[in-house]
């Protein structure tokens, strides 16, 4: 989840609004991005000073802090937005289409300081303090049970290696990974998890680096064990999504995979509550999960993402109670 803080300008009471979010999330021991935008804001322009005195007088920064209009980029399906007024709240359902579950306005809104003199912003920023606690605490609260797993199916590997455990990325599949950390980066994650198959935690370890975890691998994440080197793969996955029972000597059946994958997410789920988490996983495996999750899933959405190097699902779960998925661009 993320938190989007909207008003007019974004000069004075979203930008006072994201500071003070950003330390009273610190506080809670939470790791929520937010940022703050306006409806008619200009990209580049400054804040407020008086909204930068009122936010230092409290040990807080607006420094280097520049304005930003609100755009269609920033309306994320993990999103939640909090207005200053019913007006931004308007904007938000009218002009973008978000629905109104995911909007929060500031209990009988805070008046524009923009003409008031610094008293007027002291007044703004305590209500903003005030109110943004409550908002904080109610989202704690119903996020306790939740959990964002973001499923990130590895980049290109290089198939002149046959052996599936070692098959390490290509040299396009290694810049794409860098994709992956640019995707993820601002999401709040906690974990990465990965399958331990090397081209998975390739495609994970530029972000665990980068957000300072270490990859835990799940043997239970691996891919499905064809049973030896298969030439006409397409003609093979369509045998097994046919008949989730088939396998070849020494190979896995799908519902095996799914069995074991399915026991590794149940564990990951049930550790990391309340929490956003990246899994390294793979293409077939991948499609077993969601297949779960929607028994309509099978050949036809497998092959449509069979080519799709590195490729990211976000699911958000009401412990396993699946209530969403997102596609990550990258």
């Amino acid at each position: 989840m993320e938190i989007c803080i909207v008003c007019t300008g974004n000069a004075s009471r979203s930008a006072v609004a994201e500071v003070i979010a950003r330390y009273q999330i610190e506080q809670l021991g939470l790791t929520w991005p937010v940022y703050s935008a306006g409806t008619e804001g200009v990209d580049g322009a400054p804040v407020s000073r008086k909204a930068e005195v009122v936010c230092a007088e409290i040990g807080l920064s607006l420094s280097g802090k520049t304005r930003q209009g609100l755009k269609e980029e920033l309306i994320k399906p993990s999103t939640v937005f909090v207005a200053m007024e019913d007006e931004h709240r308007d904007h938000l359902v009218e002009r973008f289409g978000v629905t109104e579950d995911r909007i929060f306005v500031l209990q009988d809104g805070v008046v524009n300081p923009r003409f008031g003199d610094l008293d007027t912003y002291r007044r703004c920023r305590e209500k903003i303090v005030t109110e943004f606690g409550n908002i904080l605490r109610f989202l704690k609260s119903i996020e306790k049970d939740r959990v964002r797993l973001y499923f990130v199916r590895h980049a290109e590997s290089d198939h002149t290696i046959r052996e599936d455990a070692i098959r390490p990325l290509t040299p396009q599949g290694r810049k794409d990974a860098l994709k992956v950390t640019a995707a993820l980066k601002d999401k709040g994650i906690t974990k990465v998890y990965s399958s331990p198959y090397a081209r998975a935690v390739d495609t994970v370890s530029d972000l665990a680096e980068t957000l300072g975890v270490d990859i835990v691998t799940v043997d239970d994440l691996r891919e499905r064990a064809v049973g030896g080197w298969v030439e006409d793969f397409p003609t093979y996955a369509q045998t097994q999504w046919a008949d989730f029972s088939h396998k070849n000597p020494g190979g896995e059946s799908l519902r095996e995979v799914q069995d074991r994958n399915m026991q590794a997410v149940r564990t990951i789920i049930e550790d990391n509550l309340g929490s956003s988490v990246v899994i390294g996983t793979h293409g077939t495996a991948l499609s077993t999960i969601m297949n779960h999750f929607n028994p309509d899933f099978g050949y036809d959405g497998f092959y449509r993402i069979i080519d799709r190097m590195p490729y990211i699902l976000c699911f958000t779960l009401e412990r396993t109670n699946l209530i969403s998925v997102t596609e990550i661009e990258i």
